[in-house]
């Protein structure tokens, strides 16, 4: 199924899907895996929506599923939604994405076929433009070059991405878990489409978390010219030796977007499961409520009832936890604590050690842009004196929000960081607003991380 750039955000959210009678606060939010650039289809996908009833309702999965597909069948739109889930607030359909996998078609000419005018492209009964590539086509050149791609690699001679300041440029190193060349088929059968025997089909397969933009078609348009002796196996080996625009080899071209086809996004199982308040994992079925039952919905906000003199060591030189320990000068003494930065929480303060303080609440709408970069500041002065301790109220949301962003800029994701957190402190657990910003922070340059604005 290809689905246009931005129809499925207008199918999903702009039109009235029922949403007056379900009686949500606002549109809902919309989140899509990928940003696939235009002409490029999408044989499966996902999506995840924030649903907010003004009445506290919760509407089950597979009521969802009924009305959208209704909707889409009575409105003519090529879009079906084959399951749907509750996932829990930490999810988010691009960020928590393990593997992306691409498929790339294309059709070489084969040498005994007839030359062809300029409009028989026209007389095919599904159009495309092979015709026109040349039929020398050196499979195992190809394969050849093929292993050059795969692993850790700098790809910026492979996005056309540019800035004008070198610091400014994002990042361009990928994982290339997988980059494969099979025989591919036609889509109708010879006796339907009789240029099908004119051609042979291939097939390239890729698969990584993450792609830069034009990094499959620039990637998929080099191994053609390497395929047919335009470029040498050598010349893409200085592309990587040497990632630079200036490294690409104009004899290649990127492959045009109509070959490319998002065939699968996968998540790890654990990221689609929700929690209880304990921290125990709920399973799908247990998460389904029937549409009309009227459970308020909980964000999960911590009230501290309890001591917790637990001090988590998440990095050399830097330990969080609740104000319990940052208020007990033995357990800081003992720690070797010489920074204490405090969030939204004053202790009382001992002189021997270095004290910061930032208002912040607890509550999804509280924005943490601003305090991010003296607070990472501080962290990293700490941590070059001594150890830092970094606390809130319990140990469990807003502290957790900063040390994961901290994580962040050290080069971890979202999900390490938050899952390297959890092992030092497991009762962790940012509200839903912080998440979300903390997904945001994750997408941005290193000069724009400090410069965002959190709006739901």
């Amino acid at each position: 199924m290809a689905t246009p750039l931005g129809r499925e955000r207008t199918a999903l959210t702009e039109k009235p899907v029922r949403w007056k009678e379900m009686d949500f606060v606002k549109l809902p939010g919309f989140s899509r895996p990928s940003r696939t650039d235009k002409g490029v289809h999408a044989l499966q996908s996902s999506v995840h929506l924030d649903l907010e009833s003004s009445r506290s309702l919760e509407y089950s999965p597979e009521y969802l599923t009924s009305i959208f597909n209704k909707y889409f069948h009575k409105n003519n739109l090529d879009i079906r939604i084959q399951s749907c889930q509750t996932v829990p607030d930490t999810f988010h359909a691009r960020h928590s994405v393990k593997s992306r996998t691409y498929l790339y078609r294309f059709a070489v000419r084969k040498p005994c076929a007839e030359t062809f005018k300029h409009n028989v492209e026209s007389l095919a009964q599904i159009p495309f433009s092979e015709w026109k590539r040349k039929p020398e086509f050196d499979e195992t050149r190809l394969r050849s070059a093929l292993k050059l791609f795969l692993g850790v690699r700098d790809f910026r001679t492979f996005t056309t991405i540019r800035s004008k300041l070198e610091s400014q440029a994002p990042p361009t190193v990928r994982t290339l878990h997988k980059l494969e060349l099979s025989r591919g088929k036609p889509l109708l059968d010879a006796h339907y489409d009789p240029t099908n025997a004119h051609y042979t089909y291939w097939n390239i397969t890729c698969k990584a978390r993450s792609f830069l933009y034009k990094q499959i078609r620039r990637t998929v348009g080099v191994l053609l010219a390497v395929a047919q002796g335009h470029v040498s196996v050598d010349k893409v080996q200085h592309m990587f030796e040497c990632p630079s625009h200036e490294s690409w080899d104009p004899r290649a071209s990127s492959a045009p977007p109509h070959g490319l086809y998002l065939v699968n996004v996968e998540y790890d199982p654990q990221d689609l499961m929700l929690c209880d308040n304990a921290g125990d994992l709920l399973t799908n079925t247990d998460a389904k409520i029937d549409h009309k039952s009227h459970k308020p919905r909980s964000y999960g906000f911590v009230v501290d009832t309890k001591p917790d003199f637990q001090v988590a060591q998440v990095l050399p030189g830097l330990c969080m936890g609740s104000q319990d320990v940052a208020q007990d000068t033995k357990l800081l003494a003992i720690n070797q604590i010489t920074h204490v930065l405090s969030l939204g929480v004053k202790v009382e303060t001992v002189p021997s050690i270095v004290y910061r303080y930032e208002e912040v609440l607890d509550t999804p709408e509280c924005q943490l842009q601003s305090i991010l970069e003296p607070c990472f500041m501080f962290i990293d002065e700490g941590r070059r004196r001594g150890c830092v301790f970094v606390h809130c109220n319990a140990g469990v949301s807003r502290s957790a929000a900063l040390v994961i962003a901290y994580l962040m800029k050290q080069g971890l994701s979202f999900k390490e960081g938050h899952a390297h957190l959890k092992k030092a402190r497991s009762v962790i657990k940012p509200n839903p607003g912080f998440v979300a910003q903390l997904h945001m922070y994750e997408g941005m340059s290193p000069l724009m991380c400090c410069n965002y604005v959190y709006t739901q």
